[in-house]
Order: C-alpha cells, then sequence, then structure tokens
C-alpha cells in the first residue's frame, strides 16, 4: 500500500513539474517569437546589403546619399540635410531623405513604401526596372529586402559593408550597374530627360521624380479624377501647367529652375493634400566624378581603413581631397548628427 501511495505522490509530482515548465513556456511565448522575428529581419538586413552593394551602389553610393554626392545619379535613400549649404537642401520642404524613408509614421510609411517598390520594380528616371517580371535581375523577396533595408536598415552599417566588400570606398561608376543599356543612357541623360507622370483620380502616379535640367515632364490627366494642374513650389506658383481632362502636356524644364529638389503639387482647390510630391532637378551631365574621387563631408566612416583604400577628406582639408590619417569608425546604431559629424 505504501509503495501505491509512493508511486502516486512521484507521479503527482511528476505532473506538477511538466505542468509549471508548460507554463513557463507559454509564457515566454512572445518574447521566443518576437526573437524569432528579429532574427528574420537581421537575416533580411544582411542579404538586402549584399544586393544594395552588387546592384545599387554605383548610383546611390555606399551611404545611400545618391545625388547629394557629386557625381552619383541615384535618388537619394538616406541622409540628412544640415543647413542651406548642404547639397539638396531647400528650405521650403527641408525634409531630408532618412526622414522621408525612415519616417515611423504608417500612413506615411505606408505611401512612401508602395513608391519606393513600384521604383524599383518598374525603374523610374535613370534608374532601371529591376523586377524580374519585366526582365530586371531582382525577385520579389530581393526587391522587399531592399524596401526594408532603406526603411529600417543603419546605413553606417551598410556603409561600412559596402567599403569593406569593395576594398576602399567605390568611386562614381555607372556602367555595369544593372540593366546596362539604361545605365548607359543614364550616363549620357537619356533616361532622365524624360518622365511620365500621371495623375489617376485625386493623386499622382509617382511622388518622387528625378529628372535632368532641360528635360520634361510628360503629364498625362486620364480624366477620373476631374481637371488638374501641376506646379513646383516658388516657382510657378502663379503660372500653373493645366492639365485639362484627358491631356497629354509635355512641361520642358526650365533653364532658370536651378537643380536641387522641390516640392511639386496639384493647386486645384482640395487635391494639394493627397496630390504632392517632390521633383529633383539634376545638372545635365553631372553624372561622373574624378577616378579616386573621396566621398562627400557628411558619410559615414569606414571600420578599419587600410593604406590601400581611400579616406574621407574632411572639408577642412586643403582642396578638400588630400587623405587624411585613418579616421574613427562610426559606430552601430549612431544617430544621423553623430553620422554627418564623424
Amino acid at each position: 500500500m505504501r509503495a501505491v501511495q509512493r508511486l502516486a505522490l512521484i507521479v503527482v509530482i511528476g505532473l506538477t513539474a511538466l505542468a509549471t515548465l508548460l507554463v513557463v513556456y507559454l509564457a515566454d511565448e512572445d518574447n521566443r517569437r518576437a526573437a524569432e522575428a528579429e532574427e528574420q529581419t537581421e537575416a533580411s538586413l544582411e542579404r538586402a546589403m549584399a544586393t544594395y552593394n552588387q546592384f545599387c551602389v554605383s548610383c546611390h553610393g555606399p551611404g545611400g546619399r545618391g545625388s547629394l554626392e557629386t557625381g552619383r545619379i541615384g535618388y537619394p535613400l538616406a541622409g540628412d540635410y544640415v543647413g542651406p549649404d548642404d547639397a539638396g537642401y531647400d528650405e521650403r520642404n527641408p525634409m531630408s531623405a532618412s526622414e522621408r524613408n525612415q519616417n515611423e509614421d504608417p500612413v506615411q510609411w505606408t505611401r512612401r513604401e508602395a513608391t519606393i517598390t513600384a521604383a524599383l520594380h518598374e525603374g523610374r528616371g535613370a534608374m532601371p526596372l529591376w523586377g524580374e517580371e519585366y526582365g530586371g535581375e531582382l525577385n520579389d523577396v530581393q526587391i522587399e529586402e531592399l524596401v526594408l533595408l532603406i526603411h529600417e536598415g543603419d546605413w553606417n552599417e551598410v556603409y561600412n559593408h559596402v567599403v569593406e566588400e569593395s576594398g576602399g570606398y567605390p568611386t562614381v561608376q555607372v556602367e555595369g550597374s544593372g540593366n546596362d543599356a539604361t545605365a548607359d543612357d543614364a550616363a549620357g541623360g537619356v533616361d532622365v530627360a524624360l518622365v511620365e507622370l500621371s495623375a489617376p483620380g485625386i493623386a499622382w502616379s509617382d511622388n518622387d521624380l528625378v529628372v535632368v535640367q532641360g528635360g520634361t515632364v510628360r503629364l498625362i490627366n486620364d480624366g477620373s479624377g476631374g481637371a488638374h494642374n501641376f506646379i513646383v513650389e516658388g516657382y510657378n506658383d502663379d503660372a500653373p501647367v493645366d492639365m485639362p481632362v484627358g491631356s497629354e502636356v509635355d512641361w520642358v524644364v526650365p533653364a532658370d529652375l536651378a537643380p536641387g529638389t522641390y516640392v511639386f503639387y496639384c493647386g486645384i482647390p482640395g487635391h494639394r493634400a493627397t496630390m504632392e510630391g517632390q521633383i529633383t532637378i539634376q545638372p545635365p551631365g553631372e553624372v561622373s566624378a574624378p577616378e579616386g574621387a573621396n566621398p562627400p563631408a557628411g558619410t559615414p566612416t569606414v571600420d578599419t581603413p587600410t593604406d590601400s583604400q581611400p579616406v574621407p577628406a574632411s572639408p577642412a582639408a586643403a582642396g578638400g581631397r588630400q587623405p587624411l590619417p585613418a579616421p574613427p569608425t562610426v559606430p552601430e546604431g549612431a544617430s544621423r548628427d553623430e553620422q554627418l559629424t564623424a
């Protein structure tokens, strides 16, 4: 009888222990799932950095600053404007690339995400199309990972990864960046000379335009949202380009509209709230940089530069292009202000 009681006690203790372990396991389920999701995100970002290094660096640069860096033709993906002397700064709309692309407002990011995703799949301006469904070299997962990198990536880490993998700071080189025919056209200023902007409903088909000075913006109104017009804020507010229903109007970028980034919008009452974007005007033919050029002021620095690696020049260095002693490493997760003052 005592043996039976002893066995029963052992069984009860065992079941209690199992129940306790089960409760602890279930209580930690949320943390475990969060950790797994974080690991998957990190793995996606690692793959995205490799994809970016292979296909995007020549136009957007190792730090994602794009056309903010002399000679690059890609739209800025990252970078903070520090004042009126910084390339691309617009006091009327000073939101930087980092603020646009790493915006934490879910509504604004959803809209921005759709624009970036479409541009990667279908191409835009000087950028080649990359979606494999259009004959490009990237599949849907790779494009999704690049969008994740643009939104959540640490551009200091991206910069360090690119420089390490490249064996030094990569100079500007458009050829061989992906779809060769389109890249060659971009180098000659062909693709950026004509962009199309349509107005489906009360919205623009693209909220981020890039066009060369003297190039053409083709304005298309399918009529589904009524009449529209096209205004570059601060330039033709009082003389909008009319877009009647069913029209197709070409607007040539005037010579007196200086290169830079501007806000464009529809001035029809009630339309601007959903019909506003940014247009970057590029100088004609400015798509190359001298061999061995150093990165611009404001870019991150590489982890462990060697004697064979070009080192970013200080703005105070003579001529702005003299190599300096090895700079400090940009800490992972550094703020954008720290990035610009590193």
